[in-house]
């Protein structure tokens, strides 16, 4: 910033014109020291966002991981208990379709309903601890 001040201004009366000076100044600098004071919060923001975002990220993926595996999991015991079903059919003398067998596996073996929808709500017991 420029200073504006007059030098005809600093003769007429110097005590007041050092006065003004030195608040200005005094002005000057803590307006610098604001702008840096934004500045430090501007940046701050935008590295938190930044960091939530990540932490977003993170957290979709853990969860298309954890879906992914509990999809896997149940895939192997369809398969499992189909493969059981059909052996247990070849071995059986009279050929008589238990009960049981009648209902198809992936009925039976469900993935848990935690798996369907990513929970974004922090439970009411935990919220606010600083985490």
């Amino acid at each position: 910033m420029q200073k504006a001040f007059s030098i005809s201004e600093a003769r007429k009366d110097p005590e007041g014109y050092r006065k003004a000076e030195n608040e200005y100044e005094g002005a000057e600098e803590a307006l610098e020291k604001a702008g840096g004071e934004g500045k430090r919060i501007v940046r701050e923001l935008a590295e938190a966002v930044e960091r939530f975002n990540k932490a977003h990220s993170a957290r979709e993926h853990k969860f298309e991981q954890y879906t992914h595996n509990a999809q896997e999991e149940r895939d192997g015991w369809v398969s499992y208990t189909r493969t059981y079903r059909h052996a247990n059919m070849s071995a059986r003398k009279d050929k008589t379709l238990p009960e049981s067998f009648k209902i198809d596996p992936e009925t039976l073996i469900k993935i848990p309903d935690v798996f369907e929808i990513l929970n974004w709500e922090c439970p009411d017991d935990r919220e606010g601890e600083g985490r």
